[in-house]
This record gives C-alpha cells, structure tokens and sequence, in this order.
C-alpha cells in the first residue's frame, strides 16, 4: 500500500474543529477518497493484465479515521494479493512497478480533487469563508 498525508492550513483545521465530531471525519473521509481516487484509477491503468483481475480490484480503503485525519490506503485487495509481488519483485520475477508510478502520476490530481472536495463541503457545512 502507498499512503500519502495531506495537512492542511490552520484556518482549515479551525473550520473543522467547528463541524461536530462526526460530520468532521466523515467530511475528512470523504475528501480522502476523493483523493485516493486519481491514485486507484492510475494504479489500474497500469497494473500488469494477465487477466486483468488485478486491476478490476485495486481498492482505496480507510485505514484511520479520527476528527483531525484520516489516512486511505490504495492497493489490490486481499483476493488479489500477488499484486504487491509483480509491484515489488519475487526472487523468481522481476519487480514490474505499477502502485508507485500511478501514486506519481497522479499525486498532484489527487491533492486537488481532496482539497476541492474538502472545501466544498466545508463551504456546505460551515458557511462562506474559506
């Protein structure tokens, strides 16, 4: 799994501290997955195709969640486990990277979608401001 922390400035973390605890994380969810996204659809565009099986099930799954963070982890689901050997190699394959060079071309997608989501929904929830 590739995890990747995106922190905000302080009027924004002073904007989340005014949503009640649970609508906090779940607007910080949410714009986590926002983000993770561009990563998962990369990761799937380049993952190798034998059946195409490991691409169909690249996840992004919520790994921790409090009021201040939440961090989403991106990678194959369990089913599909052998990803993370053609990702980083076997003694008996060679590594054929397709995780990192997906987190790398989208990073900076990534980062807008979750900043525009959270936003949004900070605007939605708190009012005009931000």
């Amino acid at each position: 799994m590739i995890r990747a922390e995106v922190e905000g400035g302080a009027l924004l973390l002073r904007r989340l501290q005014m949503l009640p605890d649970a609508l906090g994380a779940d607007v910080l969810e949410h714009a986590a997955h926002e983000g993770a996204e561009p990563i998962r659809m990369a990761a799937s565009r380049l993952a190798p195709r034998r059946r195409g099986r490991l691409a169909r099930h690249i996840a992004a799954v919520t790994v921790e969640r409090t009021r201040r963070k939440c961090t989403v982890a991106v990678g194959p689901e369990r089913r599909v486990f052998y990803g993370l050997f053609s990702e980083l190699g076997t003694i008996h394959q060679p590594a054929q990277p397709w995780l990192r060079p997906g987190f790398d071309l989208a990073k900076r997608r990534a980062v807008r979608a979750a900043e525009k989501d959270l936003r949004l929904r900070l605007l939605l929830r708190v009012g005009r401001g931000l």
